[in-house]
């Protein structure tokens, strides 16, 4: 049976995600006027809110939740634990820095489609006119 901390964790990761998509939506139009390395930012701080991966310390308790908390809570084992630091490091790759690359690329592709889509409707119309047939020839 669920436990009130695991409810209370899904419930908070589930509004994570609902107030990032609505990031994304509503401020659409802002990442039209990005630079290339602002748009990752941006992609990348996103991601870092909402990349899903499990919150565990691999022996008591494994929790989901985001891969930037679980990254927050093991990346002080490769710092100050005694031994098998290059185990934990592999561990902490795979299963919170992988997630965040992947989510980040993710996110950046979704805004370059967004992008594309609405720069080629608005392009639409122009194409239209700029592809008429010439005038006919003049009669004498």
């Amino acid at each position: 049976m669920w436990g009130v901390a695991e409810v209370c964790m899904i419930v908070f990761y589930l509004c994570a995600i609902f107030v990032a998509v609505r990031h994304l939506l509503h401020h659409r139009r802002d990442c039209f006027t990005c630079t290339y390395p602002q748009a990752w930012l941006r992609s990348a701080l996103l991601a870092f809110l909402v990349t899903p991966s499990l919150i565990s310390d691999f022996f008591l308790f494994a929790l989901p939740g985001p891969a930037a908390l679980g990254l927050a809570l093991l990346f002080p084992a490769v710092l100050f634990g005694s031994g098998h630091r290059l185990e934990v490091l592999a561990m902490i790759s795979v299963l919170y820095v992988l997630p965040l690359i992947a989510g980040t690329a993710v996110i950046f592709y979704v805004w370059r489609m967004m992008r594309w889509r609405s720069l080629s409707r608005r392009r639409a119309p122009h194409e239209a006119k700029d592809n008429r047939p010439l005038a006919a020839p003049a009669k004498d």
